[in-house]
């Protein structure tokens, strides 16, 4: 409760139908350790009053004429609330965007 979570994303189209597209997400923290929050260690309390989380950069590019799209993501992972540091990670994915 109270916590807040901030991101922010931008892209821009490369030559060749390729883009990079830029995800940050960012922690601010309420410094009041509510009782309600389910801790990892009951004794464990909130050490930090923000943090990154991560930052997603993506290289995408369409898949032929298939209205389909493929990126390949590199997750510059943060930290969370006790500065537990995340594993940084590599996805790739690919997306069909329709209308209903």
């Amino acid at each position: 409760s109270g916590d807040i979570y901030w991101t922010v994303s931008g892209g821009v189209k490369l030559p060749k139908d390729f883009g990079i597209d830029l995800n940050l997400g960012y922690y601010t923290y309420n410094d009041d350790d509510n009782d309600k929050l389910v801790l990892p260690d009951p004794s464990a309390k909130t050490t930090t009053t923000s943090e990154m989380r991560h930052v997603n950069v993506s290289l995408t590019h369409p898949i032929g004429d298939t209205g389909a799209d493929m990126a390949i993501t590199y997750i510059f992972a943060g930290k969370d609330r006790f500065e537990q540091k995340y594993t940084n990670s590599m996805v790739m994915s690919a997306t069909w965007g329709f209308d209903i």
